[in-house]
């Protein structure tokens, strides 16, 4: 009877224990190299926002802006122009951060989207490319709204609202500091 108590015990540890290991999908460097390209040069810039940014991000987004001490700028460059910025960004989920990385172009229209990092158990279909191509092309003048212009992932409702303001976040911040 003793095993079969260790053998439960051990199930009942994995099942509570699943939500809490981190998923590591790309490295910093895996990502930057995928939104912009091998050839592409990467210039980090780090910003730190005023009292006035932070309101100003903070009335577009709402409770989408979670404020950092220091935001890093990516910026892809070709033959010494730039031609698109990525943030690496972080959300709540249901169960830990998520981590994104938001690829603009230099107009801040989104350019790509990728899950870095995530905790979810259910929210993991938002790493789906099916899921995030939805916010290319988007900008600032989107609403970036669950179940408005952008389509939720059913049961992962947490994890989709979590990419939905990382993205409105991210072009709130761009535009806020270099447009």
């Amino acid at each position: 009877m003793r095993p079969v108590k260790r053998v439960m015990a051990v199930l009942i540890f994995l099942f509570l224990a699943a939500p809490c290991f981190a998923m590591t999908l790309l490295t910093q460097k895996e990502a930057l190299r995928l939104v912009f390209g091998n050839d592409a040069q990467v210039a980090g810039e780090q910003k730190v926002l005023s009292q006035a940014q932070q309101e100003a991000v903070k009335t577009r987004v709402g409770k989408c802006f979670h404020p950092q001490k220091e935001y890093t700028f990516y910026f892809g460059e070709a033959e010494g122009k730039r031609f698109s910025v990525a943030l690496i960004l972080e959300a709540p989920g249901k169960w830990g951060p998520i981590q994104f990385i938001v690829a603009l172009d230099l107009d801040a229209r989104v350019r790509d989207v990728i899950v870095m990092r995530y905790t979810e158990t259910r929210g993991r279909p938002i790493a789906r490319r099916s899921f995030l191509k939805q916010f290319i092309g988007k900008s600032g003048k989107d609403a970036i709204v669950l179940n408005k212009d952008i389509v939720a992932i059913s049961g992962a409702t947490i994890s989709s609202q979590a990419a939905a303001c990382t993205v409105k976040e991210a072009i709130a911040l761009y535009e806020e500091l270099y447009k």
